[in-house]
């Protein structure tokens, strides 16, 4: 996690920012969305994922789209540092969808006084059949970049000893050329799912929109090719007062 100013402790409220994975985000981007905020008397706090920026890899399992127990540690860990400020979440990507997924979950009890979500893919089954179709920008631009991102981070892993319950085959692992094949080699396994299908079910968001307890702001595009419209809940939105949507 990394801060924008890095005092130790500050009375400002604390702007918890949390990316798409591996850190799609140029770094350039973050330093400039945190100095922007600064001078509004907040401060900022990057979530960086298991294996993101570079960051050391220490335990086995990586990240996941659903997985928000570590999301979940660092918002109690900004609390109990500074008792006294407003939390608020911003969500970029599969980050957002962390994000939306994570308040649901807490409801009544989310620590987070308010959150913005950008490019939430809320259902991750309609992102991925998205992202793996066979076209110009998934070919050469998108499935290249994460897979590269991916397997970089799975080299730096791999002095780490693996769980023999999940009974990962490392060759096939290897050999993958796609996010959808990894995802069924690694992250089905690990996270006990019967197929991708039903991991992806498991770490969509939509699910717990309906549980949102705080104001709670989701801005998509009508034609994102990574988050297409189809998968916005969008009746959710009609029937919960605390959110809203915009397109």
């Amino acid at each position: 996690m990394d801060w924008w100013p890095d005092h130790v402790t500050c009375s400002r409220e604390q702007c918890t920012r949390c990316h798409a994975g591996c850190r799609l985000l140029p770094a350039a981007q973050l330093l400039h969305f945190a100095k922007r905020l600064a001078p509004a008397k907040l401060r900022v706090a990057v979530v960086n994922h298991r294996g993101a920026a570079r960051t050391p890899i220490t335990s086995p399992r990586p990240y996941d789209s659903g997985f928000t127990e570590d999301f979940r540690t660092t918002v109690k860990h900004i609390r109990a540092a500074n008792p006294h400020s407003k939390l608020v979440g911003i969500g970029y990507s599969m980050g957002a969808n962390l994000l939306t997924k994570y308040i649901g979950e807490e409801g009544t009890k989310c620590m987070l006084a308010c959150a913005v979500a950008v490019c939430c893919p809320f259902d991750v089954g309609v992102s991925s059949t998205a992202v793996n179709e066979s076209n110009l920008l998934n070919n050469h631009v998108f499935q290249s970049m994460v897979m590269r991102i991916l397997m970089r981070a799975i080299k730096w892993a791999s002095h780490l000893p693996l769980d023999p319950t999940w009974s990962l085959d490392v060759e096939r692992i290897k050999k993958a050329t796609r996010l959808k094949e990894l995802e069924k080699e690694i992250m089905v396994k690990i996270c006990g799912n019967k197929d991708v299908d039903e991991y992806y079910d498991m770490a969509s968001s939509t699910h717990h929109v309906d549980s949102i307890d705080i104001p709670f702001l989701a801005i998509n595009s009508l034609d994102d090719r990574i988050t297409p419209s189809i998968g916005i809940p969008t009746d959710k939105f009609k029937t919960n007062p605390n959110i809203a949507l915009a397109l």
